[in-house]
């Protein structure tokens, strides 16, 4: 029995999306595999790539210097941000020059309901500390005895490695002050482009191992079986940490500013763009059984395809079958060379054979001759 059209366009986002080299990759050929399956227009194809922002276009214009302290000044930010996250403090930046650390504080203002919240319009509070003052203030945090370990670990590890890295930095002096500067202003961009790509690559090898999961099951195919395994890989790997209403995600719903909007890149867009539409995707294709029987995983090249026809010795998919078909001249060659071989090889038999008789006739003629005939 054929695959049904839409069901196999369904199975197409997945396959291609856990099968593609590189988040680059994976992200462009999900939107074109989108466009297909949803029905949007094929003005949504331009609209969703130029959006889509790929680390081939974004590293460009870098030289490699400059990557790699763009990639330094990553971890720099990371972890400024972690160990303000400690001090509860809402910024925080290391001066390799000075040895110290710049702390800003936003001011508290109370609301209607008497919370409690910070505006950043009013004027922070600022302050500059030394090594030992910061230290002094990270030891003296109040917290659980559960939260203990990440005090030491921020004072042990986080502080000593930022420290490290900016100074190695400023030491080095392989760039100037104005270019590190830039560098740090578009590390930002960066980190929103890292998040996107990080997210893709996680997505990606949790569907890739789901689908092996899926190739795995004993036959017959128990639908049953493929079911909660469903519900478990959408449960456990495409479900928020945060609350979402489910029930406003459905096929209707998937319009072109639907992804291509990028007005809010948080969390929840990443898990709107990516993880909505392979759910809604799996559930469509994997609940049928039909469907699954049509999917495999080729012998060459390893990727996951979904045949067009129920053929259970079919071991490759169509592009490495195409490679590894034969053309005109070569069937034709091989004939040639086939029908030599049995000449070759009957001339041998023929050969060894007169040898034989030969030999045996020369052995009855020296009986005949020692027995005095």
């Amino acid at each position: 029995m054929a695959i049904p059209e839409k069901q196999r366009l369904y199975g197409q986002v997945l396959v291609d999306f856990a099968n593609a080299a590189s988040t680059d990759e994976a992200g462009l050929k999900y939107f074109e595999n989108i466009q297909k399956a949803f029905d949007l227009p094929y003005s949504f194809i331009d609209k969703a790539k130029n959006n889509f922002p790929t680390l081939k276009d974004f590293y460009s214009p870098l030289t490699k210097q400059e990557i790699k302290y763009l990639e330094q000044i990553s971890e720099i930010k990371t972890l400024e941000n972690e160990i303000a996250s400690t001090l509860c403090v809402d910024s925080l930046k290391y001066d390799a020059y000075s040895k110290t650390f710049h702390i800003d504080v936003y001011q508290e203002i109370e609301l209607g309901d008497g919370t409690l919240a910070k505006d950043p319009s009013i004027e922070r509070i600022s302050r500059d500390v030394s090594i030992e003052e910061l230290e002094e203030m990270i030891r003296r945090r109040v917290v659980e005895p559960i939260f203990q370990d990440h005090i030491e670990d921020t004072l042990s590890t986080s502080l000593p490695k930022l420290m490290r890295l900016k100074n190695r930095i400023t030491e080095e002096k392989e760039i100037s002050d104005e270019k590190y500067q830039e560098l740090y202003l578009l590390q930002d961009t960066f980190a929103d482009i890292r998040e996107e790509h990080n997210y893709i690559e996680f997505t990606q090898e949790n569907l890739k191992s789901f689908i092996k999961d899926i190739l795995k099951t004993p036959a017959p195919i128990n639908i049953e079986v493929i079911q909660d395994k469903l519900k478990s890989f959408i449960k456990d790997v495409l479900t928020p940490p945060v609350p979402i209403n489910t029930e406003l995600f459905s096929k209707a719903s998937l319009e072109e500013a639907y992804f291509t909007d990028r007005s809010d890149l948080s969390f929840l867009f990443l898990f709107r763009v990516y993880n909505y539409p392979i759910a809604y995707c799996s559930k469509e294709f994997f609940n049928v059984k039909n469907n699954i029987e049509h999917l495999k995983k080729c012998e060459l090249c390893k990727k996951f395809y979904i045949a067009n026809k129920q053929i259970k010795e079919q071991r490759r998919c169509s592009i490495c079958s195409k490679k590894t078909r034969a053309t005109p001249e070569k069937n034709r060659e091989y004939q040639r060379n086939f029908r030599q071989r049995l000449k070759d090889d009957e001339k041998k038999r023929t050969e060894k054979r007169e040898s034989r008789i030969k030999e045996h006739r020369v052995a009855e003629f020296n009986s005949k001759t020692a027995k005095g005939y």
